[in-house]
């Protein structure tokens, strides 16, 4: 019955472990050169043999973002 269990073992072993990677973008998704960019960093870590990746992808919209609701916070400090 052991016997039976060390192949099992063996290949639960070799999984690499998973690791998370966060890709933030300052544009919205969508123009080409914000997905090249995507595209070479995902495919660096697809060489890797020593780790598995979660990948989230976020965009920030800078381009889109009202400074009007930006708080004052941050000057008042200096």
């Amino acid at each position: 019955m052991l016997a039976a269990c060390v192949p099992v073992l063996r290949a639960q072993a070799a999984v690499a472990p998973g690791r998370s990677v966060l890709l933030r973008h300052s544009y919205q998704q969508g123009p080409v050169w914000v997905q090249n960019i995507t595209d070479g960093v995902l495919s660096v870590f697809a060489q890797s043999r020593d780790s598995r990746f979660n990948y989230r992808l976020e965009y920030m919209n800078i381009l889109d973002a009202d400074p009007s609701g930006l708080t004052s916070a941050p000057t008042q400090l200096i």
